[in-house]
């Protein structure tokens, strides 16, 4: 067994230190990130895109009335074979009932998007969480710990 220990540079193990310091920060700051994210997505899922789509729904529904009403009285004022002449109210028709079909779809979608989302969210909260407590815990322990040996280092040093 050797005599005396052979401490060469306890700077390594500060430097190392300070290091875990700045990695736990950076990790707490991406963590806080992911959350904001996570939120701005579930408000887009759950309030934005609906009240979008309810008010795009709406406008569609609309036009496309009035379009069918602007049709009606094209044909109303012209001969029976004469109705070639409707033809850009029959096209106005057809694109608003186009975006209407649309609309309506984009509804149905949103409830599988935000069950899915859900689902995301329940699946994944283990690996954010596995993460936070990564950080918060462990490499606060892991400092903690490495602090100690320092001290421990230092004063050994120091005699």
């Amino acid at each position: 067994m050797a005599d005396s220990a052979d401490i060469r540079d306890v700077d390594a193990l500060k430097e190392f230190e300070s290091f875990l310091g700045r990695f736990k920060d950076a990790m707490t700051n991406r963590n806080d990130e992911v959350r904001t994210e996570y939120a701005r997505v579930t408000a887009w899922v759950n309030a934005d895109a609906p009240a979008y789509w309810k008010h795009e729904t709406s406008k569609a529904e609309q036009r496309f009335s009035e379009a069918r009403m602007a049709l009606a009285l094209c044909r109303a004022k012209v001969r029976e074979e004469d109705h070639e002449a409707c033809t850009d109210q029959q096209r106005q028709l057809d694109i608003w009932k186009r975006r209407l079909e649309l609309c309506q779809l984009r509804n149905k979608q949103l409830h599988l998007v935000q069950q899915e989302w859900e689902q995301f969210i329940q699946e994944s909260r283990n690996a954010i969480s596995g993460g936070v407590d990564l950080t918060d815990t462990e490499i606060g322990q892991a400092r903690a710990e490495l602090q100690k040996t320092i001290d421990i280092l230092d004063r050994y040093t120091g005699l």
